[in-house]
């Protein structure tokens, strides 16, 4: 009986100690114990005190995220870093926890490259682990990093908008358990798109938040972007980047410039990211550093390239990303581009053993003129890239919300099907990575404003194509038979207020460990909030407002293949609408043959809208039903932000104030577009209420411009920045400005599609100062003679209420 006993008990062991589940479940061994360690060198067992924390280091590898830890645990308790030796020869009493921080693995399995592991070795001992990516020039264990962060977050602390960690008011360690993750893809990363006038566009520039050039100024800004970088590893990110601008005269290519991104740089690496600047080599919109400017003979622009390169290089830059042609929709002839192009591969290369990036745009109308590129696939200009050097790095874009399998009527395509074939026909010969947005701007979500998590939605359903891709061997095998896969993700960021932060947190969570479930979105949405008061339901809202803002806004309202399909989206006339927007429909209206774009979705004219037309009804059906869904969802995000408020007091509860602020203008902005369509039938009564929906919308943008994690008069301010644009990001949302607009044409006949430009032309289409200060001019030239509002269109004059 016993012999049995000791064979049941002995195949027992042996089948527990081989279970092994990745990465759902961790390994059922234990690191030995601190206590028990110690009993083994018959050191004393002490009594645990109460509050103290003690993080043991082991390598220098982890001494960096143990005083991350540390910055935040001690707003709790007295808490040390310590050599382990230190530690159990130290005379001290036993603190309430121990943290163990062991570079690699807890335990006899070794960890792939970024995974980390969280051990509950008994009820106040944890071990932190992680690894290393693979090949990385940054300083620091990454997985370690990873594994310290989601640490912080099981005890309580939040990171959901980048600049504002939330600290609960104590610490939950009650909550800690096994955990043991690796990443879905080995590329994970975010793309700050500095040529719009974001958060932290004026210091990753070398300046500081005001454009100021003090150094004191600069440094000020440090602190916040040690938080941002803190929320990437919070999210499991590993790249981070930013478009490089011109500067001052002075400043542009100075050693003061090169010393204080070096120290943003230096930043990032600390926390083990790899860092890459934006600089395209010729392109010259919007004010970008090239890499080319001035040399016209071949041998001249190689040298300058090389020259360019060796000045950001110095920063301590790991890739660089560039981008191809002379614009988005300009380009110099194929064969130089594609030369200047492996030029830059080459000496990245073989100079710097640094990779270089290229994406792969989505604007139409443009043809290479390359034989092989005829005989060997698409003469699509923006796919030139893919008959480069197989060393470049490509990118494969796409703008906006629309996914790619979607219904995508924007920059004159229909979907974006070619840029899935792009990443299927070239992820077995070269690094592929997926560049999707998660806001657009500039007229058409986040600065109209609309609240519109759909973007972090279709970021799901755009990997979940892909993974699909994947495993189905639709981007081919090796010889082995290895099914070739994507490099990784890399986010189109421009900027986090009005709840545009949670579209980034979801793209990036999703890079990480995407859901093998359905409901993909909500599980994840309900993983966010899982800390957060009505956590749950507050998920659930937001994601229901996602389903209808893809049902009712980016749904066609015909079939796709019907005449003028391209302007049956709801989207397109609840977004903003700016000159330019009006101009290019103009231009397409008079000259139907030429080929001129749109950036956004097409619309009917507020003239053409009173028409018995199906368009036109649907249109006036879906701002309808629109309207009375946004005030259902409005009314529940309110008890929600409401009840929170009653329970937390309003600190802990801006989150629900945030959404509820965003469903509740979405509601505003659909109900005004009724109103104007309502006067323009002819009920001249409608006037009072436009006006009320303005007093009422202006007062709730106004409110929530209180609330942003930056002051508003450095994001919402008209003034001079680094950008092309003069204006910071929101300052169209706080004064509603394309609402305003919107009604200045409908109730005051104010049609001109000049009518309130903002933008310089001449500095957006070719980014120097010179042609900024020539539009201006040509503007109040033409003010002072019949041709006004013409001039308006050339130059930019400071709005009045300024």
């Amino acid at each position: 009986m016993i012999k049995s006993l000791l064979i049941l008990a002995a195949m027992s062991f042996l089948l527990l100690a081989g279970i092994y589940f990745w990465p759902s479940s961790v390994e059922t061994s234990r690191p030995e114990t601190l206590e028990s360690r110690m009993t083994q060198r018959n050191e004393p067992h002490i009594k645990r005190k109460t509050d103290d924390v003690v993080i043991i280091v082991r390598t220098d590898a982890g001494r960096h995220y143990a005083k991350t830890l540390q910055s935040y645990l001690k707003k709790y308790a007295n808490t040390s870093i310590l050599d382990e030796d230190a530690w159990l020869s130290a005379d001290m009493a036993a603190p309430s926890h121990v943290i163990h921080m062991q570079p690699q693995t807890c335990t006899s399995r070794s960890l792939p490259a970024e995974a980390f592991q969280i051990i509950l070795a008994d009820r106040d001992e944890i071990w932190l682990c992680g690894a290393p990516e693979a090949h990385r020039r940054a300083k620091g264990n990454i997985g370690l990093g990873f594994g310290a962060f989601e640490l912080l977050q099981v005890l309580g602390v939040q990171f959901l908008h980048p600049l504002s960690p939330r600290l609960p008011p104590k610490l939950m360690w009650e909550r800690v358990s096994n955990v043991t993750e690796k990443p879905m893809w080995p590329m994970r990363g975010i793309h700050l798109h500095t040529m719009h006038p974001i958060e932290m566009t004026e210091m990753l520039q070398g300046y500081g938040a005001y454009h100021e050039d003090e150094t004191n100024a600069f440094e000020s800004g440090l602190p916040e972007w040690s938080t941002y970088v803190d929320w990437l590893l919070a999210h499991k990110q590993n790249r981070v980047q930013w478009v490089l601008l011109r500067g001052e005269d002075d400043f542009d290519k100075s050693r003061r410039r090169q010393e204080r991104l070096t120290k943003i740089v230096d930043i990032a690496h600390q926390h083990g990211l790899q860092v890459g600047i934006g600089a395209p080599i010729r392109q010259h919109q919007q004010r970008a550093w090239r890499l080319i400017d001035k040399a016209d003979d071949y041998d001249a622009q190689i040298q300058e390239l090389k020259e360019s390169v060796d000045y950001l290089m110095a920063m301590g830059f790991d890739y660089i990303s560039t981008a191809n042609g002379t614009s988005e929709f300009t380009s110099p002839p194929a064969e130089t581009m594609l030369a200047w192009a492996d030029a830059l591969v080459a000496y990245m290369d073989e100079a710097y053993s640094a990779e270089v990036n290229m994406s792969l745009h989505i604007s139409t109308g443009q043809k290479a003129e390359l034989e092989h590129v005829k005989q060997g696939g698409s003469d699509n200009i923006n796919l030139l890239p893919t008959q480069n050097d197989k060393r470049m790095v490509l990118w494969a874009h796409t703008v906006q919300p629309f996914a790619l399998d979607d219904y995508a009527p924007t920059y004159g395509n229909t979907d974006f099907h070619y840029i899935r074939q792009a990443m299927r026909d070239h992820s077995a010969v070269r690094k592929m990575v997926w560049f999707p947005e998660s806001a657009y701007w500039l007229s058409t979500d986040i600065d109209v404003p609309l609240f519109m998590p759909v973007y972090a939605e279709r970021r799901i359903h755009d990997l979940q194509l892909i993974r699909a891709d994947e495993t189905s061997g639709m981007m081919g095998a090796d010889a082995s038979g290895h099914q070739h896969r994507i490099s990784g993700q890399m986010i189109f960021s421009s900027g986090w207020e009005w709840g545009y932060w949670l579209n980034d947190l979801i793209a990036a969570e999703a890079a990480w460990q995407l859901p093998d479930k359905e409901n993909r979105y909500k599980m994840m949405l309900r993983d966010v909030f899982k800390y957060t008061f009505e956590g749950q339901r507050l998920a659930d809202l937001i994601g229901e407002v996602s389903e209808t803002q893809y049902d009712l806004w980016m749904t066609p309202t015909i079939a796709p293949t019907a005449p003028d399909a391209d302007k049956s989206l709801l989207w397109a006339y609840l977004q903003g609408w700016e000159t330019w927007d009006d101009l290019t429909l103009l231009l397409q209206e008079l000259f139907p043959s030429h080929h001129v774009n749109l950036t956004q979705p097409a619309k009917l004219s507020w003239k053409a809208l009173r028409e018995e037309t199906v368009i036109a009804q649907n249109i006036r059906t879906a701002l309808k039903k629109n309207t009375r869904q946004m005030k259902v969802f409005a009314t529940e995000a309110k008890v929600l932000k409401e009840s929170c408020t009653a329970s937390l007091g309003k600190g802990p509860c801006e989150i629900h104030r945030e959404i509820y602020s965003g469903i509740r203008l979405a509601e505003r902005r659909s109900e005004l577009l009724q109103a104007l369509l309502t006067y323009q039938d002819g009920d001249s009564i409608a006037v009072a209420h436009i006006d009320d929906i303005m007093k009422t919308a202006s007062m709730i943008a106004s409110e929530n411009a209180e609330a942003y994690r930056v002051s508003s008069a450095r994001i919402a301010r008209w003034g001079p920045n680094s950008t092309a644009y003069r204006f910071g990001y929101l300052w169209t949302a706080h004064r509603l400005f394309y609402w305003q607009r919107d009604v200045d044409q409908v109730v005051h006949g104010l049609e001109s599609p000049c009518h309130k430009n903002i933008i310089n032309p001449f500095d957006i289409a070719i980014g120097h100062q010179k042609w900024t200060r020539f539009g201006d001019r040509l503007r109040t030239i033409f003010s002072s003679m019949w041709l006004a509002p013409i001039g308006d269109c050339m130059g930019v004059r400071q709005p009045a209420e300024e």
